[in-house]
């Protein structure tokens, strides 16, 4: 039956009876099926007359049939009941386009990092909300139909496991790299900010670009043993001192002998090193962001709270 194979005749990734957990791919059902899910959805709004109603029938169904869920749902139950339903709403009208139910249920499972799905709660969970939908709907709710929501629940459950599972690797990668970057790299050299670029927010554009005409124009500085390399952003200066070898009379780098560069060791003097060096004007929106990227790397596994600090 179309239930049973995809569009092309293969066996699909999904089915109505198992959680796949172990991959996260667009899903293809029969046109025939998608029309009647949508089409037992809507009886299915028709019998409560809202969402708001329906929302709450489904939580109160999920909450009867598995108490053990509750706890799970933080904020109030009627917001968890709209939000709930919406979600839902949402992606029985996107089940003929694979890609973006694919883009929906990849960031509702974004929003549930926090929360640990388990096919057994995802199991729980469809046969709560499938049951009411039969029992209220009844023969309008086709066999077909009833199989293509527990498919599409046990697609958004494998896809949250799926989610949470993968992306707990690329955050404690985000982790780790930040707390290097903050940290800084021990013996990688002295490095000064005479002055903080954000010192002076006022400083406008049309000075910066007086300020780069002129540096243009200016003739070279000479070169002597002691060479400072400088670049003016807002009234702050960011030096970096190169000094001739004693032998060959070339400027000592990192690697040369007899001389050394100072770089830059933490996220914060390479952020202010590079607005410097590139003779940006100093905007409040920057020092915002450098204030800011700790905590939002912090809370980067927390979307919710993510969302705040944006």
């Amino acid at each position: 039956t179309a239930a049973d194979h995809d569009v092309d005749g293969a066996a699909p990734l999904y089915n109505a009876e198992d959680v796949n957990d172990t991959v996260f791919e667009e899903i293809q059902l029969h046109p025939e099926q998608v029309q009647q899910v949508q089409l037992a959805w809507e009886h299915f709004l028709r019998v409560f007359g809202t969402l708001e109603a329906l929302g709450e029938a489904i939580l109160g169904a999920i909450f009867e049939a598995a108490p053990s869920l509750g706890p799970l749902f933080k904020t109030p139950r009627a917001l968890v009941a709209m939000r709930y339903v919406s979600a839902l709403d949402a992606m029985v009208h996107n089940l003929d386009n694979a890609a973006l139910l694919k883009q929906a249920v990849e960031s509702l499972a974004y929003k549930h990092l926090q929360i640990e799905v388990t096919a057994p709660r995802v199991a729980a969970m469809r046969d709560a909300v499938t049951e009411l939908l039969v029992s209220e709907v009844g023969h309008q709710c086709s066999q077909l139909a009833e199989a293509g929501f527990r498919t599409l629940f046990n697609y958004m459950g494998g896809a949250f496991i799926f989610v949470r599972r993968t992306y707990s690797d690329r955050i404690s990668v985000i982790a780790s790299s930040w707390a290097e970057a903050h940290q800084g790299l021990e013996g990688a050299g002295d490095y000064e900010i005479e002055s903080d670029p954000f010192d002076d927010p006022s400083v406008s554009d049309t000075a910066d670009h007086k300020r780069r005409s002129d540096a243009v124009k200016a003739p070279p500085t000479p070169r002597s043993e002691s060479t400072t390399i400088s670049s003016d952003a807002g009234g702050s200066r960011a030096t970096r001192r190169a000094t001739k070898s004693s032998s060959g009379g070339k400027e000592g780098g990192v690697g040369d002998k007899g001389g050394s560069v100072a770089a830059p060791t933490t996220f914060e003097d390479m952020f202010r090193f590079n607005l410097s060096v590139m003779r940006l004007p100093p905007k409040l929106w920057m020092r915002e962001v450098l204030c800011a990227f700790d905590t939002l790397v912090a809370c980067a596994a927390d979307p919710t709270r993510f969302q705040e600090e944006c």
